[in-house]
């Protein structure tokens, strides 16, 4: 988490229950992306599937916005 920019922290919410209204999802699980705008963080279950922006890590997701 050393690497995370300011405008990361200032920006983001880790939570465990998806139950904010936000504008959008960051999460390696597709079961959650039926509701939100949605950027699909990568893992090895997630690999190949292509239905949504995708980013590797943290410095992707500051480079989307």
């Amino acid at each position: 988490m050393k690497s995370i920019s300011r405008f990361l922290i200032q920006h983001l919410y880790f939570v465990v229950e998806k139950i904010l209204l936000t504008d959008y999802l960051i999460d390696d699980n597709p079961r959650q992306y039926l509701y939100w705008n949605t950027i699909m963080y990568t893992a090895t279950h997630n690999i190949n599937d292509d239905r949504f922006a995708r980013v590797n890590n943290w410095k992707d997701v500051e480079q989307y916005f």
